[in-house]
């Protein structure tokens, strides 16, 4: 059985670090980089060495700094340490961890690896509640915002389709009220063209215009407006009796029967269009002959 490799702490590789014989040049400088858990990494500190250097202060010293960078940041926060070189890219690094802002160093702790032990079982069980909880909150919070976003898209388009609806209904009553305004101003134009003979003859004091093409006009008129019904709720009223509502009955119903039969006329009449065809249709005749 292979034996358990024990595990390098900070202090160990700096050592490494500063007395590698493999670089062409000694060790220049330490860099504290911290790896964020989307990609990419951001510099903490950098340390130039020159002279000799003590190992264990560069390893508090790092220790510290990135226990201090992570002491607000619950789970595990990676880290790295980078050595140069003289060249300005790194040519060694070493990758460590802390745990709610402490180092994960050795046996100091055993959440810093998973053995198959009651001890690492703990601490993979703790890492997996770990991670569920992070995959929940990121849930949780995706919900949320697709939520308030669709709330606002849906109170945007309230907004839009009660504006709409208020628009149609401001311009249908503004169209009822201008229909209204019409009938109302034709109808008056109508009272004015039938009174108008009699009002001449009036003011003249002549007779210009015969009163019976006036009292014509009145009657039919009023043919239009007068049923049986109101004929006999005028005699009922008793502004008028019951032969002169039959006088007024027959007349009526006279002058309806001619505007009736005068309108049957004029659909018999063609149409402008269809005499310009048959005109047309006369004339291309003739030339053939």
């Amino acid at each position: 059985m292979a034996a358990i490799r024990k595990r390098v702490t900070i202090e160990q590789w700096i050592t490494t670090a500063l007395a590698d014989s493999d670089k062409p040049n000694a060790c220049s400088a330490i860099s504290l980089v911290f790896l964020r858990s989307m990609g990419g990494q951001e510099e903490i500190h950098t340390r130039d060495l020159k002279g000799p250097q003590n190992a264990r202060a560069l390893a508090e010293f790092f220790a510290d700094r990135a226990c201090g960078y992570a002491q607000d940041m619950a789970g595990y926060q990676n880290f790295k340490l980078l050595a140069f070189y003289g060249q300005t890219e790194p040519q060694a690094s070493w990758p460590f961890r802390t745990l709610d802002g402490q180092l994960c160093t050795g046996e100091e702790t055993t959440h810093s690896k998973h053995e198959p032990t009651p001890a690492g079982m703990q601490a993979q069980l703790m890492k997996h509640n770990e991670v569920l909880m992070q995959m929940n909150t990121a849930m949780v919070t995706a919900f949320m915002t697709d939520g308030l976003q669709l709330r606002k898209e849906l109170a945007e388009a309230t907004v839009l389709v009660r504006d709409a609806i208020m628009s149609f209904a401001t311009a249908g009553h503004q169209n009822q009220l201008a229909l209204r305004a019409y009938e109302r101003e034709t109808h008056e134009r109508q009272m004015f063209a039938q009174a108008l003979p009699s009002m001449i003859n009036h003011l003249t004091g002549r007779e210009i215009m015969p009163d019976n093409f006036a009292l014509g006009k009145a009657l039919e008129s009023m043919a239009e407006r007068i049923g049986p019904n109101e004929l006999q709720l005028l005699v009922q009223m008793g502004k008028v009796t019951a032969q002169e509502a039959q006088v007024l009955a027959a007349h009526f119903t006279k002058v309806r029967e001619e505007k009736e039969a005068a309108r049957k006329l004029l659909e018999k009449i063609p149409g402008e269009e269809s005499i310009l065809s048959q005109l047309n249709g006369g004339g291309k005749a003739s030339e053939a002959s």
